[in-house]
Order: structure tokens, then sequence, then C-alpha cells
């Protein structure tokens, strides 16, 4: 499975599932535009082509730093957070002194794992999670027309993006989406559902 998702519950599953993290988009936020910028140019994005970003501008109140990806994609990592005074770690959240460095390795060793395996040409799975308003229902009509070698899943608590179901695009509806006692259940779900039977 390749599994990339707009916030950390893709992560989230790829540890429900016991599997190892096999592409470098692990733990972060990516927002609609840049979300759409990998889908539509996954098979000729240069992912080593990376810049650093010292503070997340999108929410101002956390210590969350990023990377630019190819010039185009945005990745926030919301629980890789910069501490002055020492490295130690809160649950998921990981705070460290030297954050740039920490991310530059997390993210250069997953990515040698992603491109030595040739996932980089493999049929990626992206998972859209709409958690707020980001992703809501006009956005997500954009991504309903996009075709290609990789399959859309959608989840949200929103019935009416059930009329959208498609082969390649899938809505999966629950109102408890996104949230922690759910993510075991989600995972079943998402493996059921990688042949897309709507």
């Amino acid at each position: 499975m390749i599994l990339f998702a707009n916030n950390c519950v893709g992560s989230r599953i790829y540890s429900q599932e016991d599997q190892e993290f096999n592409h470098p988009f692990q733990w972060c936020i990516i927002k609609p535009n840049d979300m759409m910028y990998l889908i539509q140019n996954y098979k000729t994005i240069d992912w080593t082509n990376i810049k650093f970003i010292p503070r997340c501008k999108y929410w101002k109140n956390w210590t969350s730093c990023g990377l630019l990806v190819d010039g185009h994609i945005h990745l926030w990592f919301t629980h890789y957070r910069y501490d002055k005074r020492r490295d130690h770690r809160i649950g998921h959240n990981v705070y460290k002194v030297d954050i740039e460095k920490f991310i530059r390795e997390k993210y250069m060793t997953r990515l040698y794992r992603f491109l030595e395996q040739n996932l980089d040409k493999a049929r990626p799975i992206f998972l859209i999670n709409c958690y707020n308003t980001m992703y809501n229902g006009k956005v997500m009509k954009r991504f309903v027309k996009l075709k290609g070698d990789f399959d859309i899943i959608a989840v949200t608590n929103d019935e009416s993006l059930k009329k959208y179901n498609s082969p390649g695009f899938m809505v999966l509806c629950d109102e408890e989406y996104g949230k922690l006692p759910f993510i075991k259940e989600f995972a079943i779900k998402i493996r059921e559902s990688v042949n897309f039977k709507v």
C-alpha cells in the first residue's frame, strides 16, 4: 500500500497496520491546492528538491515547521516542533532543538525507502480527510474531476458527497471520521476499498 493523506490520519493508519512508512509525506498537513498538485504531478515531482520552512505561517500559535517540496507542495509537520531548550517527546509530538536537521533526516530516510521500492511509479491512494473547512464540498468537487493512474478516497461526514462515488473516487462517510477511536475501523475500510467497489 502506498497511501498519501492530507493530514496525520494517514500516518496513524500506517501505524495501525504495522506498516513501515514508505514515503516521506508523514505526520503532516497538506492544504488543498498542494494536494491537487501532488495528485496531478505525482509521476514527475522532484522529490529531492526540498526547502526548509522554519515557521508554520497558517497556524501562528504552533511551533511547527515545514518543507516546500518541488517548489509547490508545502508539508506542515504538526507533530515535529521546535524547542530551544531541549529534545523531548510528548505523545506523538517530537520537540527538537535542531528541528531542521531532524525533519530533513526523517524526510530523506523515508524518501530513500520510497525511491528504492520504485513507489514513485506505483499506483497511489490519496486519502482526503475532510476534517475542516479547507476541504469543504466546493473544494471536493475539484478533486472529483481528477482522473489518472491513482485512486482517491474522501472521508467525510457529509452524506451528500456520496453521489460522487465512482471508479477511482470513493467517499467513506462516518460521523466519527478522523477521530482516534475510528482509526482501526477506518484502516480496515481503506484496505477493503482499494479495489473501489462502489
